[in-house]
């Protein structure tokens, strides 16, 4: 059985982050660079590291994910530390959905990539979403995706979401392409690799304001160290 959610456009990207250094601004620069009206969530989840908005860019919620830190966060989380870290946005990470969490943490360990960081996020109240995610492996790359399964998505919205963007693809570049490509059928994941240079994340939007591309080049622990 698939445990990994198809969307119709054929892709199983989830949602992918574009990372900045100040989320109200990041959202400001996705709606000038598109044309739309990304929205802004009203505050961050309760104890999160980051904060974050949001675009449509696909069937069902398919997002463009807008995260920067969590200005009010007093943790040690190391995620908080690295999303402070960045000068400017990029493409950092991607996740899939699960309709199985447990089944496809079972094929990740048969894979030799058994789940990390598990996190069972269960909100104080039903105005949040509650849902289980991992890292695939021991720890992060941005080459490969995090998985999510949604187990109750939020009910109550202070926007509607603006659909008048849309993928029109989403490529990962990799100097070794079908090593890759052979990992990602391990794991029972379809998505294309391109032969780079460097390891790199490409989007490309279908927006009112023409074709927009983002990307994130270069391992992003090595660019900061």
């Amino acid at each position: 059985m698939n445990t990994i959610v198809t969307y119709p456009n054929g892709s199983m990207l989830d949602h992918i982050a574009w990372v900045v250094p100040d989320t109200k601004q990041g959202v400001e620069q996705i709606a000038d660079l598109t044309g739309a009206q990304p929205f802004l969530m009203p505050e961050p989840e309760p104890g999160a590291y980051y904060w974050s908005g949001g675009l449509v860019i696909g069937d069902g919620p398919q997002l463009l994910e807008i995260i920067g830190h969590n200005p009010n966060y007093e943790g040690q989380h190391p995620f908080f530390h690295l999303l402070r870290s960045f000068p400017e946005p990029r493409l950092l990470f991607w996740y899939i959905a699960l309709n199985d969490f447990d089944a496809f943490a079972t094929q990740a360990d048969t894979a030799g990539a058994p789940l990390s960081n598990v996190d069972h996020f269960v909100p104080p109240d039903e105005s949040f979403s509650e849902y289980k995610r991992g890292v695939i492996g021991s720890q992060f790359s941005f080459v490969l995706p995090n998985v999510i399964q949604w187990i109750r998505r939020r009910k109550n919205w202070s926007h509607t979401p603006d659909r008048s963007c849309s993928m029109r693809s989403f490529v990962i570049e990799h100097p070794d392409p079908d090593a890759l490509e052979q990992r990602y059928a391990q794991l029972g994941i379809v998505q294309p690799v391109h032969k780079g240079a460097q390891p790199a994340l490409r989007l490309t939007l279908s927006t009112s304001r023409g074709l927009v591309d983002l990307s994130g080049v270069g391992e992003p622990l090595e660019s900061l160290s």
